[in-house]
């Protein structure tokens, strides 16, 4: 078998791994090489993973990490088409060349070529998948109708009314599943999850595409990033030589959007150059936390909390090198950068460098 045969294989077989390796260059093959003899191994301290898949080529063994999925998706009853969801409890197969993003607990797929939070103010008529918009322009710009979306909010973006509804579980949890058609001919559904207070508006110009979207959603304790839905409790940690591990294989961005909600509301990894300048930036940062803005600048209205929480593998939390990061910036005290056992300045380069990935508002209260 050639190198081309073998990295096709690779390829197929890890589609929603592919970052983990630089999957999304050429040359998949020799980046899963050197990765492997790197690290053979991708670990997420702290973060329950299992075990996905493991394929022999070549006498080469690549383990890669998934999340263990949760509560699972969306499975009482058919679909309109009489296809079934993904069978409860279990966390449904990426569709090929589709991606996952989650928020606020809910995790769901959407074609890899979407848009991300490229809606309201200014939106194109791009497909996109929107999730922790945050702070954005204040002006209307009218949804096209030729628009494709996926939704995940806390409240529902649209009624539905007069659509057919029906009771369904996922992941054991009651939900209600709206379907039908829109006036401008688009195909749309609303998965409305009360409990969890969560809600997954889809809207596409596609039956088929609008019903994997809907099929791929589930609930998760850890998403695909190996993100908390519950934001982690800062905690003490070992003497460490440096603020972040210096060579890390992995770095998951968790936001958690200071104190509004404890929840996850956005991931994403971090590329090769990103971590390298956020390993600089942060290791160089100055002793303990940026100094409290005074309070007639500046007041808390909620309480504060880390506005992200970084995950790292490849981290030996047994030699003294820390697996999380908790990063505060958005509040008027307390802010700064925190191990578990040191503290040190947050500045705007390195909160830039842990929002740009997840393209949502957000304040910054750096100075």
């Amino acid at each position: 078998m050639s190198d081309r045969d073998i990295e096709d294989v690779l390829r197929d077989v890890f589609r929603s791994r592919e970052h983990v390796v630089a999957g999304g260059q050429p040359g998949l093959l020799p980046q899963a090489r050197r990765r492997a003899n790197r690290r053979r191994q991708v670990r997420v301290a702290g973060v329950a993973f299992v075990t996905a898949a493991a394929i022999m080529v070549g006498g080469l063994a690549i383990e890669f990490g998934v999340p263990d999925g949760g509560a699972g998706s969306v499975a009482d009853s058919p679909t309109a088409s009489g296809e079934m969801p993904a069978a409860l409890g279990q966390t449904p197969a990426l569709p090929h060349d589709w991606v996952w993003y989650s928020s606020l607990g809910l995790q769901i797929a959407v074609p890899g070529g979407w848009e991300v939070n490229d809606y309201g103010c200014n939106m194109t008529d791009r497909p996109s998948v929107v999730r922790a918009q945050g702070v954005t322009p204040a002006c209307h710009t009218p949804e096209p109708t030729t628009k494709n979306v996926a939704l995940i909010g806390a409240t529902a973006h649209n009624s539905h009314e007069g659509m057919t509804t029906r009771q369904v579980l996922i992941g054991g949890v009651p939900a209600t599943l709206a379907e039908g058609r829109l006036p401008d001919g688009r195909y749309a559904g609303q998965l409305a999850v009360p409990s969890r207070k969560v809600y997954l508006d889809v809207r596409t110009t596609d039956e088929p595409e609008r019903r994997k979207i809907l099929n791929s959603a589930h609930l998760v304790d850890v998403d695909h990033a190996g993100c908390a839905t519950t934001r982690p409790a800062s905690g003490a940690g070992s003497a460490a030589p440096s603020m972040i591990p210096v060579d890390p294989d992995y770095v998951a961005v968790c936001y958690y959007a200071g104190g509004t909600d404890e929840r996850l509301q956005a991931s994403a990894n971090l590329g090769d150059t990103e971590i390298r300048r956020l390993v600089e930036a942060a290791n160089a940062a100055p002793e303990g936390r940026n100094p409290d803005l005074p309070a007639s600048r500046c007041r808390d209205s909620v309480e504060v909390a880390p506005d992200v929480v970084l995950q790292f593998s490849g981290a030996d939390g047994a030699n003294g090198t820390p697996s999380r990061l908790w990063v505060t910036f958005s509040s008027c005290t307390r802010r700064g950068l925190d191990n578990g056992t040191r503290q040190a300045h947050v500045s705007r380069e390195i909160v830039e460098l842990l929002m740009t990935p997840l393209h949502s508002g957000y304040t910054m209260k750096i100075g």
